[in-house]
């Protein structure tokens, strides 16, 4: 995929290029993302390489959420019947956590939410497209007006803000899809806003257009899974949505507008990215999932936990001698249960009940239990 005009490819903002060129930057602007009862806040942070002393508790909070922490636009919502905890990152908060040069790519957070098992609830995506005069938001609009689109959208609103004085143009922003919806495009005249509020824009600044996708739920999710288990291109997955719920038609004598060609400033906007279908729902976990987030996750840390037990004797829980994680496989099964009887089908064997799998891990817990006697008595 053709990237050579992102001056800006770590999913941050830092700020306009010295350029006159036409040139894209790309950004995450929102992250929501909530966790399971059994995960502690104090692991997410640590792995996030925050200090919550340095976040103030609020006399408000939302999401049924009954307390909440703010940290410079990243909040944590705190005291909630089915979640732990949520962290909200703001575009303001995204920013902000760019700044304090921890180390971490956005792609390494959403690793992380991964890992502790949380859900993510919004994504928004900032694409800012500078000096490109192919198109503009009114050629969007009379496009749409027209009916010379095609997608999955339902609905789209237009907005224009005018100056009282001189009725002059201050902004105008055209949506895709509703507020509630799983997926919903705003695009707005970035420039146009900046110049309004008198703030300050670089000379060589002639168009500003942001494209914000915001990605809910089973929708953000989705985007998360192909990021990191497929291992996708985030800007090839960003106009390769884009490219599945919108696109602009040029018209002609065909009844059907689905065969019409796509407008060719649109078709170079997209950057010949291939569709990518959102799904509501992530396919069920196999053994091959589990092998590959294994090899994905914990591979490195494996590694590093091998070294230590090698040359210094540092107990390794990473190993098939760890009590604490066949007690727990035995606590909680039917997931694990499932996919094991899955994988034997596969194989062409029978499925084994419930009781034989639980024997089985009964069966290890004994033997683990044993040798740590045999140990004890040994050293006596």
């Amino acid at each position: 995929m053709n990237v050579e005009n992102f001056v800006c490819t770590p999913v941050s903002n830092r700020g306009v290029q010295p350029t006159t060129k036409p040139y894209r930057t790309l950004c995450c602007d929102w992250v929501s993302c909530t966790f399971p009862l059994e995960i502690r806040l104090c692991d997410v942070l640590n792995a996030l390489k925050l200090d919550l002393s340095l976040f103030s508790m609020q006399d408000y909070a939302f999401y049924r959420y009954s307390g909440c922490y703010l940290y410079n636009g990243i909040r944590i919502l705190v005291g909630h019947e089915q979640s732990s905890f949520m962290f909200d990152f703001s575009g303001a908060g995204c920013r902000f956590y760019e700044s304090l040069e921890i180390g971490h790519s956005w792609i390494d957070v959403f690793n992380i939410f991964f890992d502790y098992g949380g859900s993510f609830t919004r994504i928004d995506l900032a694409l800012d497209v500078f000096n490109d005069n192919s198109f503009t938001i009114a050629t969007m609009y009379k496009k749409a007006c027209k009916g010379h689109t095609k997608g999955r959208f339902r609905t789209f609103d237009y907005y224009v803000k005018h100056k009282f004085e001189d009725g002059r143009i201050l902004g105008e922003t055209l949506y895709f899809g509703s507020a509630s919806s799983l997926i919903r495009f705003r695009f707005y005249n970035k420039l146009d806003e900046r110049v309004s509020k008198n703030i300050e824009v670089l000379e060589n600044i002639d168009s500003w257009i942001r494209f914000e996708m915001c990605l809910r739920k089973e929708h953000a999710n989705f985007f998360v899974y192909l990021l990191l288990m497929d291992k996708r291109d985030i800007v090839g997955l960003y106009f390769g949505i884009v490219r599945r719920y919108l696109l602009f038609l040029v018209p002609n004598s065909d009844s059907n507008k689905w065969r019409w060609k796509i407008c060719p400033w649109w078709e170079k906007f997209l950057n010949n990215a291939q569709e990518v279908r959102l799904v509501k729902k992530v396919d069920e976990p196999t053994v091959f999932s589990k092998q590959r987030w294994l090899s994905d996750s914990v591979s490195r840390t494996f590694a590093f936990m091998y070294l230590l037990e090698k040359e210094h004797g540092f107990p390794n829980p990473l190993n098939s001698k760890n009590l604490t994680a066949f007690e727990k496989l035995f606590e909680n099964h039917e997931k694990e249960y499932e996919i094991y009887n899955q994988y034997r089908i596969s194989l062409g064997f029978e499925e084994i009940s419930k009781s034989q799998f639980l024997r089985f891990v009964g069966n290890r817990i004994f033997e683990i239990k044993s040798e740590r006697k045999k140990i004890i008595n040994h050293s006596e």
